[in-house]
């Protein structure tokens, strides 16, 4: 018999040890073998619950410590009576497509987060506030937010923690009609109502700024869209003479800034899209065109792939040939990597790969990452993949963005 067969015990009534062995319970050890089967069962649905209902890790651990904590929990029932006796303090005004709270609470509130980022707010003149707008997807629901911050409250408060909702609703999808059908008037009046907020004792006038992106200020100012003769959101620039320098002009109306009172008086005329105004305003005179702060994510975002293959066209323009074509090559691609380490680190390089087998039609541009999370292996050969594209007669490869790439073309 060995030691771990046994199991000595003390028995409080004879004190003395006695001897068990496996054969003295084996109903015992099946129980307890049940018992881990049906532990290993538990932990597999909770991992399928999570899983299948989007529980973040964050949440299940908040519910974890809360559990422990209290030593009690509490039914969704419960948990939705008090939701609803707790939003009757809230000025929460429910429609058919969502739900928006009075304007001037969440000004009221915006300005209480930015004065413990700035304490001075009662000596400024006038305190400006940016409405945000953009839509998204939750689940398979299309829903347009909207928040307000206070600009003066600096970077902190454009922060999501310390944006204040105002308003969600549901849209089919965006567009000029179905912003003006869905969003109720009650709504958009309680945003012009709200001229002051009043701070140690004095009332201060507010201005109000609208950010989003592109498509946003296209539905909001009832314009007739990028596909238009006069696709700028700021100027009636036409769109054969953009490209001419010191045309245009965010504010100057003799360069063709966009103006309201222009839009008014396009919109009594009969023709069709004038200027590119295609109907009024959804907030009518609230916000001029000037009042529009664009989302420069998503200007940097829709430009990212002209500056990239204006990039690598230069990268890899050939101007020698031979070893010298080479040495200037790797110089450059030397230059992209240094830049790239300045911005965002050693995540993510370029290579250049002088390779016989791609011929002398061929330049061998890669950028790649560093993240551990790339498996390294070779992607599939494909001739109409994205890393592949032409450029002055010749073809340019580039790795997919953020991943690794290895791949060898035969021309």
């Amino acid at each position: 018999m060995k030691l771990s067969d046994l199991i000595i015990l003390l028995d409080p009534q004879k004190n003395k040890d006695v001897l068990y062995t496996e054969e003295c319970f084996p109903d015992l050890v099946r129980i307890n073998e049940k018992w881990h089967v049906e532990q290993e069962k538990i932990k597999r649905e909770l991992l399928h619950l999570k899983d299948e209902h989007n529980i973040s890790d964050k949440g299940l651990d908040a519910i974890d410590k809360f559990i422990k904590k209290h030593q009690k929990f509490f039914s969704i029932h419960y948990l939705r009576k008090k939701r609803k006796e707790t939003n009757q303090k809230f000025p929460i005004v429910s429609i058919v497509d969502g739900a928006y709270i009075q304007f001037e609470y969440a000004i009221k509130t915006a300005l209480f987060i930015a004065q413990r980022k700035n304490r001075n707010l009662h000596q400024l003149p006038q305190i400006t506030f940016r409405l945000n707008m953009d839509g998204t997807l939750i689940g398979n629901k299309h829903i347009v937010a909207i928040s307000v911050n206070c600009v003066e409250g600096g970077r902190d408060c454009q922060s999501p923690k310390n944006l204040v909702p105002v308003g969600l609703f549901e849209f089919p999808k965006e567009s000029c009609e179905l912003y003006r059908k869905i969003l109720p008037k009650s709504f958009l009046d309680s945003l012009s109502n709200v001229k002051y907020v009043r701070l140690n004792k004095k009332d201060i006038p507010i201005k109000l700024k609208l950010g989003g992106d592109f498509m946003n200020a296209v539905y909001v100012f009832g314009l007739a869209g990028v596909q238009s003769n006069f696709p700028c959101i700021f100027c009636t620039q036409h769109k054969s003479k953009l490209e001419q320098p010191d045309t245009t002009s965010y504010f100057d109306v003799q360069k063709g800034a966009r103006t309201l009172e222009e839009q008014k008086l396009c919109l009594k005329k009969t023709e069709k899209n004038s200027k590119g105004y295609k109907c009024e305003p959804l907030f009518g005179d609230l916000f001029e065109f000037s009042d529009y702060i664009m989302d420069t994510l998503h200007m940097k975002l829709r430009v990212y792939d002209v500056f990239m293959t204006d990039i690598l066209h230069y990268t890899s323009k050939r101007e020698r040939y031979g070893k010298e074509h080479d040495l200037a090559m790797e110089r450059k691609v030397d230059i992209l990597n240094e830049h790239a380490k300045k911005r965002i680190g050693k995540r993510v390089f370029f290579a250049y790969d002088s390779k016989e087998q791609l011929g002398t039609d061929y330049d061998f541009i890669t950028s790649g990452s560093n993240d551990s999370s790339s498996d390294g292996q070779e992607e599939d050969e494909n001739e109409n993949d994205e890393s592949w594209f032409n450029l002055s007669g010749r073809k340019i490869v580039t790795a997919a963005r953020f991943s690794s790439f290895k791949r060898i073309k035969k021309s």
